[in-house]
């Protein structure tokens, strides 16, 4: 019963995201196409959608103009419906989201749902205020923590961003992407040398070794890095410079006794009868 409301909820949760997305998208559209107001040119007011259409296409004469203005009215009377139409539909799915996470705090995602409306519908203070109370209620949730962090990127506050992911990867083992991600805020910070160290984590995730000793490097050339750096980043240099000297080795034994086997192949069949 408990996992059917949860698996009911996050379907409802998704249902709702889904519905704010299509308003936000449909409002953003209509604010394109009627888009801000020109800036008054030759001490002319600013112009509204008909009169700039009409300055576009300057009809000929009073007999073109009166065909065409109509059409213009008409279609600036829709637009201004969507626009007011979107407005309406997002604040009526954002109260009902706000209120299914208000019902079911203990429900992550409904919470990271409603931080990552908020965050689209320019609520920015409200939607971080939603992911903290959250995470007070579910701490080091990934995919609420991951959530945050993107909306803290968002709203340029990259440092704590930087932070709230270092937390949370002290004590989860990321996925190459979500170091990947990590890299991101520390640059976004300006902490160029960790920012380097995570995308050598990220190369050695991958496999990609020598990639992984040219960002340790980079990190090591950092200025003003402290000693704490400078000692974590060189013993992982020389941890990965050992992998890839254990690695040559490997291959060259390997080779060595693949060309041994191929020139004494009579000599292999002997002993494996023995």
């Amino acid at each position: 019963m408990q996992s059917s409301m949860k698996a009911g909820l996050m379907l409802f949760a998704t249902f709702v995201l889904g519905g704010i997305a299509g308003a936000l998208g449909a409002g953003a559209m209509a604010q394109r196409r009627l888009g801000p107001p020109p800036p008054p040119r030759d001490g002319r007011p600013p112009m509204g959608f008909v009169e700039l259409v009409e300055d576009i296409v300057q009809p000929h004469d009073s007999v073109q103009r009166a065909s065409v203005r109509p059409l213009l009215e008409a279609t600036d009377r829709r637009n201004r419906a969507i626009v007011d139409g979107a407005r309406v539909n997002m604040r009526a799915s954002l109260d009902s989201l706000t209120a299914l996470a208000r019902e079911y705090p203990q429900v992550p995602m409904l919470q990271s749902t409603l931080g990552q409306a908020l965050m689209a519908a320019g609520a920015t203070d409200e939607a971080l205020d939603t992911f903290r109370r959250a995470l007070t209620l579910s701490p080091r949730n990934v995919p609420l923590t991951m959530r945050y962090a993107d909306c803290l990127l968002k709203a340029g506050q990259a440092k704590t961003a930087h932070a709230v992911l270092l937390d949370l990867f002290n004590n989860v083992v990321p996925t190459p992407e979500q170091i990947r991600f990590t890299a991101l805020a520390a640059s976004s910070a300006g902490d160029t040398a960790d920012a380097a160290f995570y995308m050598s984590e990220y190369h050695i995730s991958t496999g990609n070794l020598p990639l992984s000793v040219a960002q340790l490097e980079m990190a090591l050339a950092t200025p003003d890095i402290t000693n704490v750096q400078r000692s974590r980043f060189q013993a992982r240099l020389d941890e990965v410079r050992e992998a890839m000297f254990t690695d040559r080795q490997r291959r060259k034994n390997a080779e060595k006794e693949q060309q041994r086997k191929e020139q004494h192949p009579e000599g292999e069949g002997r002993h494996a009868s023995r």
